[in-house]
């Protein structure tokens, strides 16, 4: 399967990781792990099965509804004093 999105906005209306500057703070707004841990929640279950009880497994497979950064980064755009973003589930900047 192959996928293309584009998306389309306002000139200025956009944040991307190439404005990141020297000095700047890093603020991570969801935990580090969540997208690795559903995948491998999923991926390896019956590996898991054997060490981990149900509960646990089930609430690692939930962790995709958390994956989205969209909510975040709009929050943190509207605030204007930002001027870099990078989503760390699409690896290097």
């Amino acid at each position: 399967m192959v996928g293309c999105i584009i998306g389309v906005t306002e000139k200025g209306k956009y944040i991307t990781a190439s404005g990141v500057k020297p000095g700047d703070k890093l603020i991570l707004t969801k935990s580090a792990g969540i997208e690795g841990t559903a995948i491998l929640a999923s991926d390896r279950e019956q590996q898991l099965a054997k060490i981990l009880d149900s509960e646990m497994l089930d609430n690692a497979k939930k962790f995709y509804s958390q994956i989205s950064v969209v909510k975040d980064a709009l929050i943190a755009f509207k605030t204007g004093g930002v001027h870099a973003m990078h989503d760390p589930t699409e690896g290097e900047f």
